[in-house]
């Protein structure tokens, strides 16, 4: 009985897992998505332009750095980019804004400092108009946490998980060693 509800849990967790990968970026400023990766890269076009997405992490403390990377797609065209990152009431920090013209890249970095481990909350708007066509790849650096990694509370603290891989091995896991778990999609 006990290990089928450790199953039910499990796939309950990964049907959770992925339905928020699925859900992506969130454009609630109260519900932002917890970023599991320094870097958050795309392309603008008329669909996602004008949209703000939010996003949170900690950092600190240390020095951050920001960089910005947007570059539109052929001759004739334009892409922009802007983003702010906020402290938790709201302050904003630092911000930033890059474009490009025909095809040609721009980088734009900024770095800040933090006195301590710090909740922080990323804004980000791809593209500031409808015609925009083009990359952009934002990247962190420093000391900064994007884990997003959470051990659920119904996922038992004691067993072996086992994972039998498309090769046919077999990994084995003493859950009593998890500090964490993670799915990464």
């Amino acid at each position: 009985m006990l290990q089928l509800v450790s199953k039910a849990c499990a796939v309950f967790v990964l049907l959770i897992t992925l339905s928020l990968a699925s859900v992506g970026q969130s454009t609630d400023r109260d519900n932002p998505t917890k970023l599991t990766s320094p870097e958050i890269a795309g392309f603008v076009d008329a669909q996602n332009a004008k949209i703000q997405y939010y996003y949170s992490f900690t950092a600190g403390p240390g020095e951050v750095v920001i960089t910005l990377d947007v570059k539109a797609v052929g001759k004739g065209n334009s892409v922009s980019f802007e983003y702010e990152i906020f402290d938790q009431d709201a302050k904003k920090i630092v911000g930033d804004y890059g474009s490009s013209y025909d095809g040609k890249e721009d980088r734009r970095v900024q770095r800040f400092v933090l006195s301590r481990k710090t909740s922080l909350f990323l804004r980000i708007r791809p593209g500031l108009s409808q015609y925009d066509s083009g990359t952009f790849r934002l990247r962190l650096s420093g000391p900064v946490d994007v884990s997003g990694a959470f051990l659920p509370s119904c996922f038992p603290k004691q067993g072996v998980l086992r994972v039998k891989m498309k090769d046919g091995s077999i990994k084995e896991i003493d859950l009593k060693q998890a500090v964490e778990i993670t799915i990464q999609p």
